[in-house]
Formats: structure tokens, sequence, C-alpha cells
């Protein structure tokens, strides 16, 4: 069973870290087909409306404890370094590095690089 206090307590105001733990579990019980979507929906929004740690233990009694997730083995720093180049071919011309954009209507005249 899981629950996100001491049994002992159950007249304790939950917290925020309470409800997102109960919402870890629901959400693995999802994941691994324990629960229905529209069981999952309704002890959701009792878990996120759950004013005590008492409210919030019966939404995960029947639920295996989630397992936190193994720590991922570190990597290797590696540097990957890219040189990118562009050539764009507008109206006949040619452009390295930017384009050169050449219209006839006034509002649209941008100078072309010499």
């Amino acid at each position: 069973m899981t629950a996100p206090a001491p049994a002992s307590a159950p007249v304790l105001r939950a917290s925020d870290a309470d409800r997102d733990r109960v919402a870890a579990v629901l959400g693995e019980a999802l994941a691994t087909g324990r629960l229905t979507s529209v069981e999952h929906a309704d002890r959701l929004d009792a878990a996120y409306s759950a004013v005590t740690v008492g409210e919030l233990a019966p939404l995960t009694c029947d639920l295996p404890d989630v397992t936190a997730p193994a720590a991922v083995p570190a990597t290797e720093h590696q540097e990957v370094a890219a040189v990118f180049s562009k050539v764009v071919r507008v109206t006949g011309r040619v452009a390295f590095g930017k384009v050169v954009v050449s219209r006839e209507r006034t509002d649209w005249n941008i100078p072309s690089a010499p």
C-alpha cells in the first residue's frame, strides 16, 4: 500500500507534495493498466481536492508502490563541432551567407549587397 504520510496522522493537512505523490502513483497505475481512464480521472480529482492525509490514503491503498526510477548512468561528455554554409540563388544572383531579395514593389525593395 502507498500512503503519503504515516497512517498514525490521518488528520494532518495534506501538502501539495503529498497530492503530487498520490498523482504519480495514480499515473503509474493508469500507465500499467491497473486503472481505467475513468477511475484515474475520478481518483485524481479526489486527490487534488483532498484536504487531509487521511483522504489521500484510500485513493492508493489498492495500488502497488511506485518505485523511483533507476538513476541514469552518467554519459561521457563529448564536444561536437559543426560548420554550416548556405548558398542561396535568388533571381539569378548568388549570395553567400545571406539572402538577397529583390522585388519590384517599392515597399519590398531591399538594397542588395555589393
